[in-house]
């Protein structure tokens, strides 16, 4: 059974909006999800780190140099395997696949984010070799547990200010019987065969 790790992240608003300046994410405890993750949330110390292609942990704050669309610090601080929407008239998954979800936040840089965030920004590997993107059926799902005061990332903005951070959740559509082995980010970067230009945090359990 896959790990479920939760750490604490800037602080965020009722709609998972919300702005901070620090370059750094302090962790904490987390109460256990209720629905969409069912096992212990685990913190852990995070830390503010260059971009790399080496794996980071989860809650590690990267900074991204030369971005697109001036996203400058990125976070993936939670990943929640095997979620379920509990709206009132539910979402489910595609036949032969699971939602994976992961709780992440996204900084603009000193001049701002004209588009701001996207869940497109981030993809999950395989062991297979393969890669899951974004669901696209789950954009109007609400979740329990820690993600119950998000929305989706990016889906409520078109820009973010000077230093305003946003917190959302990312669902992914994952093939049953595969295992993830990392959340990447690269959607704003301007080269992605510029050294250091992915950025990758470790799946806990793969």
């Amino acid at each position: 059974m896959r790990r479920i790790i939760i750490i604490g992240v800037c602080a965020a608003g009722a709609l998972g909006l919300g702005a901070c300046t620090s370059n750094s994410v302090t962790s904490g405890s987390a109460s256990p999800p209720t629905s969409g993750a069912s096992s212990k949330a685990t913190g852990t110390s995070s830390t503010t780190q260059p971009p790399s292609k080496k794996l980071n942990p989860l809650g590690t704050t990267v900074t991204i140099p030369n971005t697109l669309s001036g996203i400058d610090k990125v976070t993936v601080a939670g990943w929640y395997p095997n979620v379920t929407d509990t709206s009132q008239y539910p979402s489910t998954p595609s036949a032969g696949h699971a939602w994976d979800a992961i709780d992440a936040t996204t900084c603009a840089g000193p001049k701002g984010a004209s588009t701001g965030p996207s869940a497109e920004d981030f993809t999950v590997l395989l062991s297979n070799g393969s890669t899951a993107s974004m669901s696209v059926g789950a954009s109007t799902a609400q979740f329990g547990g820690p993600l119950a005061s998000l929305s989706e990332l990016g889906g409520n903005l078109s820009g973010l200010t000077a230093g305003q951070c946003v917190r959302g959740w990312v669902v992914f559509s994952v093939p049953t019987g595969t295992t993830p082995t990392a959340v990447e980010f690269s959607g704003t970067s301007a080269s992605f065969t510029a050294p250091n230009s992915v950025v990758k945090w470790v799946v806990p359990g793969s």
